[in-house]
């Protein structure tokens, strides 16, 4: 970022050119753009399709949360040692099992992320 903060700091006129450059360095650091995206032969394809939040699966992201939840797992086990039968500790172990259950290919990202809101919202819960 500071190779594009530096030279943006003197040159108030192209500010915005700055901005979009450093947009375009992010997204192509990201894996959002092609690294060729700058380049005379680009093509529509060198641009990645939004997936629809609601219906389609990423399975990269699912599996990001697969990750965590089973990180999770193991930390409630240890606490479940600690304090058997806890209501809450229980109630997150149940919801974080269910979504472990589901299917990372078939699943949409939008129904990982309510999986994701009731744990935390479990996780939160007051005796």
């Amino acid at each position: 970022i500071a190779q594009w903060i530096e030279p943006c700091q003197n040159d108030e006129d192209n500010i915005g050119a700055h901005v979009m450059a450093l947009a375009i360095n992010s997204n192509i650091m990201e894996g959002l753009l092609s690294p060729n995206y700058l380049s005379s032969t680009n093509t529509t394809s060198d641009i990645k399709q939004p997936i629809d939040f609601h219906k389609e699966a990423n399975p990269a992201e699912a599996q990001k949360a697969g990750r965590l939840l089973r990180h999770l797992q193991v930390r409630l086990a240890q606490l479940l040692r600690a304090f058997p039968g806890h209501a809450v500790l229980l109630a997150v172990g149940q919801v974080a099992d269910r979504m472990l259950q589901l299917d990372a290919i078939e699943v949409s990202i939008g129904k990982c992320l309510v999986g994701l809101e009731l744990v935390l919202r479990k996780a939160q819960e007051q005796n």
